[in-house]
């Protein structure tokens, strides 16, 4: 049984289950909830299908200088999961300072919000749109294609229950599609499999639009540098699964090809 939500009351249902069925939490946050409620061990697991573009960007492609075009922002339009009203106080502020429109060697500043729902949850200012371009509803692929084409994602918790008991979207996306998220370090403290070279780490003191700005700023090689590392660490967490599973589910004709479970 694998969980998203630790804090589920619904999983009390399922523990006279155990110990003929194994529980699992998609990271260590939500595992740990889930030992809270249950008051059973519960392993944590991370596996995800990565994702294939038809026209990669990466290091290696020939317009690996170019093919990147700003960050994202993925997940339904709800204001009780992202806080859009302070990324469009940023975006103002870094007009209102002369930081916006970035100009050249700086990359171009834009903002990719992929999801669903009311688009008039997102709050958006008049002053920001021509910085934003909104994707509604696409079909998966190419939901997946647009995240990879962008330098990172922003998780924009709207509320800690992502740090304490639930699994971020937005991660699992960055593992799919080696798309690096800006994270402070409440996020690091939570998601412990991430590691601050997985990231574009936010400073303390800083804001998304700061780390933005760094990020624009640094030569594409770098960028890819970070990207690579998280598509090794999303293979590294796959092989993980398959240990866990393992123990669960002993397969001998696997066994000598799977790493430790670190």
């Amino acid at each position: 049984m694998l969980g998203h939500n630790g804090m589920n009351r619904a999983l009390q249902r399922l523990q006279p289950l155990h110990p003929r069925t194994h529980f699992a939490a998609l990271a260590p946050h939500v595992a740990a909830a889930m030992r809270n409620v249950l008051h059973i061990h519960t392993h944590w697991m991370m596996a995800t299908y990565p994702f294939t573009s038809p026209k990669p960007c990466l290091a290696t492609s020939p317009d690996a200088a170019t093919c990147l075009h700003g960050f994202s922002i993925q997940g339904n339009f709800e204001s009780q999961r992202r806080n859009y009203t302070r990324l469009w106080q940023q975006v103002s502020g870094a007009h209102a300072q002369g930081l916006l429109p970035t100009k050249p060697p700086v990359r171009p500043f834009h903002l990719h919000l992929l999801g669903r729902g009311d688009v008039a949850n997102l709050r958006m200012p008049a002053d920001v749109k021509n910085d934003t371009t909104v994707h509604f509803n696409l079909r998966f692929p190419q939901y997946y294609d647009q995240i990879h084409t962008t330098h990172a994602l922003l998780m924009l918790l709207g509320n800690k229950n992502y740090l304490i008991q639930k699994m971020s979207s937005t991660v699992v996306s960055s593992l799919m599609t080696a798309s690096p998220i800006i994270a402070d370090q409440a996020v690091l403290d939570s998601y412990t499999f991430l590691k601050p070279e997985h990231v574009f780490l936010m400073q303390k003191g800083e804001t998304e639009m700061h780390v933005m700005q760094r990020v624009l700023r640094m030569k594409p090689a770098e960028v890819h540098a970070v990207k690579q590392r998280v598509a090794d660490l999303a293979a590294h967490l796959n092989r993980r699964t398959l240990q866990v599973l393992q123990t669960f589910m002993p397969m001998p004709e696997d066994a000598a090809a799977a790493p430790a479970v670190v």
